[in-house]
């Protein structure tokens, strides 16, 4: 898509947003990357949407939001998963006990997980064929 825009003439920025529509400041996010993408951020200055620079190449942003999607997304899913399982095994009220009890706040740092190396190819160029061998994380975390 960037080489049709920009082999017409125009610039191209990829973007993507978090969050609802931006009513209150801090409450949504736009992830930019690309050449201009700068450029793009400094027209949000002084508005309710928190405009943010992502490093690499066009495609970064996207990736973001994808990836934040599959994350919210995929918790959910498997969270309605585990319920029905408790459900269907008559044991919900003792998971919801156990949840209050061993709960805890994940830090962003326990999310990450480990990586092993960088990818070595574009957003863009990496073929969607795998977590493994997209992503460089070790099978316990993908």
């Amino acid at each position: 898509m960037a080489t049709i825009v920009e082999g017409g003439g125009s610039g191209y920025v990829d973007g993507g947003i978090i969050g609802p529509p931006p009513v209150s400041t801090g409450s949504s996010r736009l992830y930019l990357s690309g050449p201009a993408a700068g450029s793009v951020r400094s027209l949000f200055d002084g508005t309710a949407l928190d405009a943010r620079l992502v490093q690499g190449d066009i495609g970064s942003a996207s990736s973001v939001k994808m990836a934040y999607a599959a994350w919210t997304k995929g918790s959910a899913a498997l969270l309605l998963a585990v319920r029905a399982l408790a459900d269907a095994q008559g044991v919900s009220d003792v998971l919801v006990a156990e949840w209050e009890l061993s709960r805890r706040p994940r830090s962003s740092a326990s999310m990450a997980g480990p990586r092993q190396q960088e990818p070595s190819k574009s957003p863009a160029q990496r073929p969607l064929i795998g977590p493994r061998a997209t992503t460089g994380y070790s099978p316990e975390y993908v």
